[in-house]
């Protein structure tokens, strides 16, 4: 929480807020990003949200697979360039 309010306080006094209503939506905005949008590493680079609701494994599970087929062309692709550069008889 602590950390929480430090970057609240942080991004809230970049700007000089008009009203007390105006300071509210802009409050207002940093919450909905913070929990909602923003990426946390201490939670596995989730948003809290995703953490509350319960969807944090499943996100995680579903990055593992995408690393891993991403993994698996560039060595395809590698592989078929080393093949293709042998053909063709570079060095």
């Amino acid at each position: 929480m602590e950390r929480y309010h430090r970057t609240l306080k942080e991004r809230v006094k970049l700007v000089v807020h008009e009203t007390p209503s105006v300071l509210e939506k802009a409050v207002a905005a940093f919450v909905d990003y913070y929990n909602y949008h923003r990426y946390h590493e201490g939670i596995g680079n989730v948003t809290p949200a995703d953490a509350y609701y319960g969807l944090r494994q499943a996100i995680l599970k579903r990055r593992k697979g995408v690393r891993q087929r991403t993994l698996q062309r560039r060595r395809n692709y590698n592989q078929a360039d080393r093949e293709r550069e042998r053909g063709q008889g570079v060095r």
